[in-house]
C-alpha cells in the first residue's frame, strides 16, 4: 500500500527521465499517490507538473486526524442544539406573556449561540486551516454573484413550501414565529440573522467542506458537509430535510465562487426573510 504520510513541499512531484510524474503529494489527500490520467486515484483532485517540479501546499496536520476532530467538535455542536432543543419545547415557556419571557428566551439564545461560538472558534485552532480552494477567474466569480439571488429565492420557496406543507399534514404542528420577542428586532437580526451566518458558515462551509476536500471529492464533501449542517439544527427536527437543502446550496455557491463571503451573505439573507415572513404571519 502507498504511505499516507505527505512528503516535504520540495519533494513533492518528482518527474522521472522521460517527463512523466513519478511520484506525488496530493494537494487535496495529502497522500503519496502515482496519477492516473492526470488525477488522483483516491481523491480525484487534479494533480499538475510544471517543468520540473510542482510544488505542493504541505498539510498541517494528517487529513484523518482533520476529520477525527472535526467530529469531535460537531458532535460538541449538536449537543448545544439538543439541549437547546428541549428547553426550547419542554423547558420554559416561551409564549407567556411579559418582559419576563423575553429575557428568559433571549438569555436562552444568547446562551447556546455563545457557547456555539467559542467552539468554532476553539476548532478554527485545533483542527487548523483547510487547503484553499484554487482561484477562479474574474468572469466565473461574478457569473455565481448573478446567479446566487435567484437561486437564493428557489431556496426560500423551497423552505417555505416544505414548512407549509407540514402545517398542512400536521395542524396540531407549533409555528415557530417571532412575535414573543416582542419589539426586540435589533437583537433578532443580530442572534437569529448575523451570528448564525457567519458562525454557522465558518464551521460547515469553510471548516468542515475544506476538511472533507482533503480526503475525497468536492461533491462528496458538499453533500456531507450539508447532512451536517441538517443534523445540527436537531433541535427542530422536522426542519432537518430542507435545511439539508439548504446546506447543498450554500456548499456548492461556496466551491464554485471560491469565497465565504457570498454564503454567509446568503445565509444571512435567507435567515432574515424567514424572520421577517414569521412577523408578518
Amino acid at each position: 500500500m502507498l504511505p499516507l504520510t505527505p512528503l516535504p513541499a520540495s519533494d513533492a512531484v518528482l518527474n522521472d527521465s522521460a517527463g512523466a510524474s513519478a511520484a506525488v503529494v496530493c494537494w487535496r489527500c495529502a497522500k503519496h499517490v502515482t496519477p492516473a490520467e492526470g488525477l488522483c486515484p483516491y481523491c480525484r483532485a487534479v494533480l499538475t507538473a510544471g517543468s520540473g517540479q510542482t510544488k505542493v501546499p504541505v498539510q498541517r496536520r494528517p487529513a484523518e486526524a482533520r476529520i477525527l476532530r472535526l467530529i469531535w467538535v460537531f458532535v460538541l455542536l449538536l449537543g448545544t442544539s439538543l439541549v437547546y432543543g428541549w428547553i426550547n419545547h419542554f423547558g420554559f415557556e416561551r409564549h407567556e406573556p411579559g418582559p419576563k419571557s423575553v429575557a428568559r428566551s433571549r438569555n436562552q439564545i444568547l446562551i447556546v449561540e455563545a457557547i456555539d461560538m467559542v467552539l468554532v472558534g476553539a476548532a478554527l485552532l485545533w483542527i487548523g486551516r483547510p487547503a484553499p480552494l484554487a482561484r477562479r477567474s474574474v468572469r466565473r466569480r461574478v457569473l455565481i454573484w448573478l446567479v446566487a439571488a435567484p437561486l437564493l429565492a428557489v431556496m426560500l420557496g423551497v423552505n417555505i413550501g416544505y414548512h407549509w406543507l407540514l402545517r398542512q399534514a400536521l395542524p396540531s404542528l407549533p409555528i415557530d414565529n417571532y412575535e414573543w420577542l416582542g419589539r426586540e428586532m435589533g437583537w433578532i437580526i443580530l442572534a437569529i440573522c448575523i451570528q448564525p451566518a457567519v458562525v454557522e458558515e465558518v464551521f460547515f462551509r469553510y471548516l468542515a467542506l475544506g476538511s472533507l476536500r482533503s480526503v475525497m471529492g468536492d461533491h462528496a464533501a458538499v453533500a456531507i458537509s450539508a447532512i451536517m449542517f441538517g443534523m445540527a439544527h436537531i433541535g427542530a427536527p422536522l426542519s432537518i430535510p430542507v435545511l439539508m437543502v439548504v446546506g447543498l446550496f450554500l456548499g456548492y455557491v461556496r466551491v464554485a465562487g471560491r469565497t465565504l463571503v457570498l454564503p454567509v451573505l446568503l445565509h444571512f439573507a435567507h435567515n432574515l426573510v424567514v424572520v421577517l415572513l414569521s412577523l408578518l404571519s
